[in-house]
């Protein structure tokens, strides 16, 4: 039986606090990069887009290919004016925190700017609690992270790209999945 093949372009954005780790699971995420040569932190300078093909994914019986586009952008403020631009036809989101040093206060202005201020529905936001370093995944920090009420019903998983890549990249696929059904389900009703 021949099924069919669907291709779809979906840009996600990546935001957060500086120093969260944006840059490494944008790059980890688009195999950019291995886990060995994460670690030395380098400012990001705007926006830089990671794109890639995902792996194929089966959703209801049709293959779909997936050509992602990851805007890593700078937690700096002072890139701010630059805003408007990078909201323009994003699917979804993807917010970072290190739970070692942010608190869920620190992602109120990702929320406000980027999902409250567009067409972006919460299901469509993925947050990632991104811990750094040599240790895995620290339960006591990651349960006393409090997310903003209005990120309560986002998707939340926590990651250590040294030990957990795995999980965040199948968290990531089927974060791309939700997106492209709730894409053909809105386009359906129409």
């Amino acid at each position: 039986m021949q099924r069919n093949k669907i291709r779809s372009s979906k840009k996600i954005l990546v935001l957060g606090p500086v120093k969260a780790g944006k840059s490494s699971i944008s790059n980890y995420l688009g195999e950019a990069v291995d886990v060995e040569s994460l670690g030395e932190y380098r400012a990001t300078k705007g926006v830089r887009i990671v794109e890639f093909e995902s792996h194929e994914v089966d959703i209801d019986g049709s293959r779909v290919e997936i050509d992602v586009e990851l805007w890593d952008c700078s937690g700096d403020l002072k890139y701010r004016d630059c805003w408007p631009a990078i909201k323009e036809g994003v699917h979804g989101v993807i917010l970072v925190a290190n739970p070692d040093e942010n608190e869920g206060t620190d992602l109120d202005i990702w929320y406000t700017n980027f999902i409250a201020k567009s067409s972006v529905q919460i299901e469509n936001v993925l947050v990632v609690l991104n811990e750094m370093g040599e240790k895995r995944t620290n339960d006591g920090v990651i349960s006393e992270f409090k997310l903003p009420v209005p990120l309560s019903s986002a998707v939340c998983v926590a990651c250590n790209l040294r030990h957990e890549g795995e999980n965040l990249k199948m968290e990531f696929n089927q974060f791309l999945m939700y997106i492209i059904e709730r894409d053909r389900a809105r386009a359906d009703s129409f």
